[in-house]
């Protein structure tokens, strides 16, 4: 008996995908009157004539457009665009649409479309809220300095001081740490914010720049105050505050943290240590029992990055309201 070798052939048809745009930048949020600058990469393209067009609107309103020729290296052309945003009025936030186009020179044709949402931010950020931010009585312990300057320009009223042992007494208001703060130089400054979270009243620490501290509920950590919550995070932070700021990039800034918390732990010991590099936690909230407030460690580099980006100044905002919220006097413009 003969044996049949039977042979098929598939036949196959390739199709090339469409072309991709990627943006790199990746920020939407920016400042009114600034200079925008986007990256965007140009991706799955066969051919070395291409036109990539830009038009940047309003409610349907064609605020500018753009039209520019893109170079193709491997497949892929870079697309840049830049262009001002107009002026807004005092405390307004704007949604303009960017839209963008890439075109084959030779055909005519669209090769591929998107667009972005670009969060036009007026500069002035604490307009007209002066007597809610008084009304915060903010004490600031800042012996670097940095956040005091900065407050001082912005007219936000507050207590010095850079005296530990001076927390100790504190009874109301909002303690609030300020940037760049060392606990190596400060001992025990993280025990007392402890104490001092523990006694109802709202701790604020913005980027710490070193050191180690207890957390209580981690590890054994004797005759501290009893944690009724503990919250560590990353960047989802600044969304569950905020949904329309960045997080990771700030007006094309990927450097919103450079020292994060990690938790090292020996037998019942358990230490959270400030480390180089933003892969770690870069926020923790602590809440205990008998009080209503909270402790909250910030590790975005909210005051070094101040006129970077919008994201800092609303992001400390939004902070503020959500840790005073019954010494709010408005509804602050963060609806998008």
């Amino acid at each position: 008996m003969r044996k049949i070798l039977l042979v098929i052939y598939f036949i196959g048809t390739f199709c090339n995908a469409e072309p991709i745009i990627s943006d790199i930048t990746e920020s939407q949020c920016w400042f009114a009157g600034s200079e925008v600058k986007n990256a965007f990469s140009i991706s799955g393209v066969e051919t070395d004539r291409l036109s990539g067009q830009w038009r940047l609107s309003i409610a349907n309103h064609t605020v500018m457009r753009g039209e520019a020729a893109l170079n193709t290296a491997g497949g892929i052309a870079p697309f840049n665009i830049s262009f001002t945003l107009p002026e807004v009025k005092s405390g307004i936030i704007a949604d303009l649409i960017l839209d963008l186009s890439v075109i084959d020179v030779d055909s005519g044709n669209k090769l591929v479309t998107t667009n972005k949402i670009i969060k036009s931010f007026s500069q002035d950020t604490f307009v007209d809220m002066n007597k809610w931010l008084k009304s915060l009585d903010i004490v600031l312990f800042d012996p670097e300095k940095t956040t005091a300057e900065l407050f001082d320009n912005l007219k936000i009223p507050y207590r010095f001081t850079k005296n530990t042992d001076a927390l100790t007494e504190i009874n109301q208001g909002i303690v609030i740490v300020g940037e760049g703060v060392s606990l190596n130089e400060n001992k025990g400054l993280w025990n007392v914010l402890v104490d001092v979270a523990s006694r109802n009243v709202p701790v604020l620490c913005l980027a710490l720049r070193d050191g180690e501290m207890k957390i209580p509920g981690i590890g054994t950590t004797d005759n501290s105050p009893k944690p009724s919550a503990l919250t560590i995070k990353r960047y989802q932070a600044i969304t569950d505050l905020n949904k329309s700021l960045d997080r990771q990039s700030w007006c094309g800034e990927r450097m919103v943290a450079s020292q994060s918390v990690i938790f090292k732990g020996e037998r019942d010991q358990v230490i959270a240590s400030i480390e180089e590099g933003s892969k770690n936690w870069l926020w923790l909230e602590q809440s205990f029992e008998g009080s209503t407030a909270k402790l909250v460690l910030c590790q975005f580099q909210i005051i070094k990055n101040w006129k970077q980006s919008p994201v800092p100044q609303y992001l400390l905002l939004n902070i503020l309201e959500n840790m005073c919220p019954q010494k709010t006097g408005k509804k602050v413009l963060s609806k998008f």
